[in-house]
C-alpha cells in the first residue's frame, strides 16, 4: 500500500497547478490580437483618444513606405483631430511584439502594446492614452486566426445538404442526366442571380432633374439600405475640385471605407451622381426608382448607397 503523500507536498502541487492555470490564463489574455506578423496586422483598424470623442478609422497596408516602414493610410481629419499624427508617416512591428507608429525617419511616436480585450493601447508625451481597435474585415481575421476560421467567408451560407438517400457507388450512377442534381443547382443560383445579396431590388432610373435639385444632406447606406450613421453633404454653391461642386463628409462618420474615400466632389453625369474621392478617384452612383442612389455595381467593391434627407 502507498503512503499517504504529505500535506504540505499536496499543497506545493496544488499552488503549482495554479500558477501553471494563471500563466495559461495571462497567455490568453495576451494574445487577444495577433500581432505575429505583418499580413495578420494590414487591415482596418480605429484610433480613439480614450476619455474623448475623438476616433477616426485608417487603412495599415502591406506595402513599404518610401522612407521606411510600411504604408499607413488616414483621412486630413484624423491628423487635425488627434496632433500627434501629424508626423507619423509609417507603421511596422517591433520584436517586442508591439505595433508603433513612426515619423518618416523611423523615430518611434507611438508604441501600441495588447490591452484589456481585443484593443491594443499607448501612451502619449502627456500620458494621455490612445486605443487602437481592429474594425471591418481586420477584426474578423483577429477574432478567428487562420486555425480556426472557417472555410466560408463571414456573411456567407453554407447550404446545407440536400435531402435524400446516400449518394450511390459510380459502378450504381444512373447513365442518363437530364439535367444537373438539385444539389448543383440550389448551389449555382446565387450567381446566376442580377444582384448580390443585400443590393437594391429596385429599378435603375436615371435622374432627369438638374443638378441644383440634388444639392442637400445625404445619409450613407451599406447592403440592405442600412444608415451606417454618416452624413454626406452635396453643396452647388460652392466649388470641389476640378470641375465639381463641393461634397463634404461629416466627421463624426465611423464607417472606414467611407472615411478612406472622403469624398470632396460631386457632378451630375448623364443623370447619374459622380463623387470625387481626396485622392481624385470617382465613383458613380445609380438613381433608382425608390429615390436612393446606389453606386454603379460593375466597379466593384462593397455595396455602397446615399438617400437623401427630408428637410
Amino acid at each position: 500500500m502507498t503512503p499517504p503523500r504529505p500535506r504540505k507536498q499536496a499543497r506545493r502541487v496544488i499552488g503549482g497547478a495554479g500558477l501553471a492555470l494563471s500563466l495559461i490564463l495571462a497567455a490568453d489574455a495576451g494574445a487577444a490580437i495577433d500581432l505575429s506578423g505583418v499580413d495578420a496586422v494590414a487591415g482596418s483598424w480605429e484610433i480613439a483618444l480614450q476619455n474623448t470623442e475623438r476616433r477616426c478609422g485608417m487603412q495599415l497596408r502591406a506595402e513599404k513606405a518610401p522612407s521606411a516602414g510600411l504604408v499607413i493610410g488616414m483621412p486630413a481629419g484624423c491628423r487635425r483631430a488627434m496632433p500627434i499624427l501629424l508626423d507619423v508617416g509609417a507603421w511596422g512591428l517591433t520584436k517586442e511584439r508591439k505595433l508603433e507608429f513612426a515619423d518618416k525617419a523611423g523615430h518611434p511616436i507611438l508604441s501600441f502594446a495588447p490591452g484589456a480585450e481585443d484593443a491594443l493601447l499607448a501612451t502619449g508625451p502627456e500620458g494621455e492614452t490612445y486605443e487602437l481597435l481592429a474594425t471591418g474585415r481586420q477584426r474578423y481575421a483577429q477574432a478567428n486566426p487562420p486555425a480556426a476560421r472557417p472555410l466560408a467567408a463571414p456573411g456567407i451560407r453554407t447550404l446545407p445538404p440536400a435531402p435524400g438517400p446516400a449518394a450511390l457507388p459510380p459502378s450504381a450512377a444512373p447513365v442518363a442526366q437530364s439535367a444537373p442534381p438539385p444539389a448543383r443547382q440550389s448551389a449555382q443560383a446565387p450567381a446566376a442571380a442580377p444582384t448580390a445579396a443585400g443590393a437594391p431590388s429596385t429599378a435603375v432610373r436615371p435622374f432627369a432633374g438638374r443638378a441644383a435639385e440634388l444639392s442637400g444632406r445625404y445619409v450613407i447606406l451599406r447592403d440592405g439600405g442600412k444608415d451606417v450613421g454618416c452624413m454626406l453633404t452635396l453643396n452647388d454653391q460652392a466649388r470641389g475640385p476640378g470641375n465639381t461642386f463641393k461634397a463634404q463628409l461629416a466627421p463624426a462618420c465611423r464607417d472606414n471605407g467611407i472615411v478612406v474615400f472622403d469624398p470632396l466632389g460631386w457632378q451630375l453625369d448623364r443623370g447619374r451622381i459622380a463623387l470625387t474621392a481626396r485622392k481624385g478617384h470617382k465613383a458613380m452612383f445609380e438613381h433608382h426608382e425608390d429615390g436612393a442612389w446606389w453606386k454603379d455595381p460593375k466597379e466593384g467593391g462593397k455595396l455602397l448607397g446615399i438617400r437623401k434627407m427630408d428637410r
